[in-house]
C-alpha cells in the first residue's frame, strides 16, 4: 500500500523551472500536467503573494530529502531568478 501511495505521489510531482512553465501546466487544466511542482526558490512573501494572487498556487512544503542534499544549490529561483535558497513544492 506505502508503494502505491509513494508511486501516486511521485508521479504528481512535477520540476519546473521557470514560473511561466508553472503557469502553463496550471491553466492547461490537463489532469497529467497538474499536481504538485517542484521549483527552485528564495523565499520572499511579497513573490509568494503574487503568484498566489496570479494563479492561486501557494507553497505546500520544503521537500526535507531535497533540501538536505542542497539541491537548489546553483540554481536560479524560478520567479524572482535570484539564487535559489531552496526547493519548494506549489500546488
Amino acid at each position: 500500500l506505502n508503494a502505491i501511495a509513494q508511486q501516486r505521489l511521485s508521479s504528481k510531482i512535477i520540476s519546473c523551472f521557470s514560473y511561466n512553465e508553472m503557469k502553463e501546466h496550471i491553466e492547461s487544466g490537463e489532469l497529467s500536467r497538474t499536481g504538485f511542482y517542484l521549483v527552485p526558490w528564495t523565499c520572499n512573501a511579497k513573490n509568494e503573494k503574487a503568484i498566489k494572487d496570479d494563479c492561486k498556487a501557494t507553497i505546500r512544503c520544503y521537500p526535507l530529502d531535497l533540501n538536505n542534499e542542497n539541491a537548489a544549490e546553483g540554481k536560479s529561483c524560478f520567479y524572482s531568478n535570484e539564487p535559489a535558497t531552496h526547493m519548494a513544492l506549489f500546488a
